[in-house]
């Protein structure tokens, strides 16, 4: 797989190919001359984003533009903040999972397309009862023994080259949906759409939302939601 030049991005969507139902497109873009990775969902990078810096100085926030929106006179603009995780092994360090249950997947209303400028990579629909896990792996360049079998699992989206020449890599993962998840998931949907998206989606195509979270480990994830009422089964 040919990496992707620091200063570009890459751009995905898990996608059922066999009935055209679909995730939010996702972009993970580096930075040119630092070690600086940004990760956003096309439809909200306007507003939010999580920002990796090379200082380990990692948060997740409105941009400018989102905080005078939806946060007027906040003393910040960030809702999480936390420093880069311990190295799982020598080099390599987990960062962001994008989590995608195939029970939130929908169709997009005819007619609403990707623009002609996008170049989506289509994420296998993890299928029925599974969730698709996007994993977001800095690592060093060419060494991948430590995560091999991870990797021989997985569905490798893209690889990233940084400014230092380290990488980053995006994989897919499929897992399975635990019950256990799903009151959760249910209560964000429910916030989602009593909060957010009467105001959010006034004239959206597709609408789509985000549940955040943080894994046992300190790992943060985000979610892919459907915003309408369908319960997750």
């Amino acid at each position: 797989m040919t990496a992707i030049k620091p200063g570009k991005s890459v751009r995905f969507a898990v996608i059922d190919a066999a009935d055209g139902r679909r995730s939010m497109t996702w972009e993970v873009v580096t930075a040119k001359h630092t070690q600086d990775v940004y990760v956003m969902a096309r439809s909200m990078g306007h507003v939010w984003k999580y920002s990796l810096h090379q200082k380990d100085d990692w948060h997740y926030g409105f941009t400018e533009v989102g905080a005078q929106r939806f946060l007027p006179g906040a003393p910040s603009r960030h809702l999480d903040e936390w420093k880069r995780p311990e190295a799982f092994a020598p080099g390599f360090h987990r960062s962001i999972q994008i989590v995608v249950p195939d029970a939130e997947l929908r169709a997009w209303p005819s007619g609403v397309t990707e623009s002609k400028s996008d170049k989506i990579i289509a994420v296998p629909a993890p299928g029925p009862g599974n969730v698709a896990v996007i994993e977001l792996l800095f690592a060093p360049w060419g060494d991948w023994e430590p995560v091999k079998l991870e990797m021989d699992a997985a569905f490798r989206v893209a690889t990233l080259e940084q400014a230092d020449k380290s990488s980053v890599h995006v994989i897919a993962l499929q897992r399975p949906w635990l019950e256990s998840d799903r009151p959760r998931v249910e209560s964000q949907k429910a916030d989602l759409r009593a909060k957010v998206a009467a105001e959010w989606w006034a004239g959206a195509k597709a609408p789509r939302g985000c549940g955040l979270g943080v894994q046992d480990d300190g790992t943060r994830y985000v979610i892919d939601l459907a915003a309408d009422a369908t319960p997750i089964t």
